[in-house]
């Protein structure tokens, strides 16, 4: 599934550099020297935005120095303890960028992808139960594996017929096998069956509506 865009990754590597550079300039000029509280707080911001890209978005793996930033900007950090701590997150960035591997989705097929809530909206609403299947189907055709793509959407409209078969209380197919273990043929049969014995049952003078069948 898409999990980032480049655009938004490349933004938060832009402002931890930014914020790292500005850090060395200050430290070069007043090592020791506090960072101001309203500069420390536009810096902290700044950087949590840019890890949260590259980080939770990206999912970089950037190792102990965000961490150790959680614990610098606690207290009061000196420019020189802030610029130290930005260059070790620079520097495993650049580490992690070398052994990060993506995939490229053409802009066609993203937007099937995030589309999939307003195009799959009746069914994720009726059956909540799907979503991983359709993100997993959708996911494939964006990415051209349009046999993986057959497979879930297979899957999931076999969570729809399961459904129907408990709505309308087959529990069972040929032979007294439970329909989790039943073959689609067999359960499709015993579905149609079902609704058959419905439209036929005694009293029934009336067209059988949806909610019914």
């Amino acid at each position: 599934m898409i999990n980032f865009l480049l655009s938004s990754y490349l933004h938060g590597r832009s402002v931890l550099i930014h914020e790292a550079v500005s850090a060395k300039d200050k430290a070069l000029q007043i090592p020791h020297d506090p960072v101001p509280a309203a500069e420390k707080a536009i810096t902290e911001s700044n950087i949590r935005d840019a890890l949260r890209r590259i980080v939770d978005d990206a999912k970089f793996d950037l190792g102990k120095p965000p961490f150790d930033f959680d614990f610098i900007m606690a207290g009061q950090p000196t420019w020189n303890e802030l610029y130290i701590i930005l260059y070790r997150i620079r520097e495993e960035l650049e580490r992690a960028e070398h052994t990060e591997f993506f995939h490229h989705y053409s802009s066609e097929g993203a937007q099937v992808v995030q589309s999939i809530v307003s195009d799959w909206n009746p069914v994720l609403t009726e059956f909540r139960h799907s979503r991983k299947e359709i993100e997993c189907g959708v996911d494939c055709y964006a990415l051209g594996d349009y046999a993986g793509c057959i497979f879930h959407m297979m899957r999931t409209a076999e969570i729809g017929m399961r459904e129907v078969a408990k709505k309308l209380k087959v529990r069972t197919v040929k032979n007294k096998k439970p329909i989790e273990y039943a073959m689609w043929g067999h359960v499709i049969a015993a579905l149609h069956q079902s609704i058959e014995n419905l439209v036929n049952a005694k009293g029934n003078t009336k067209p059988l509506n949806n909610t019914q069948i």
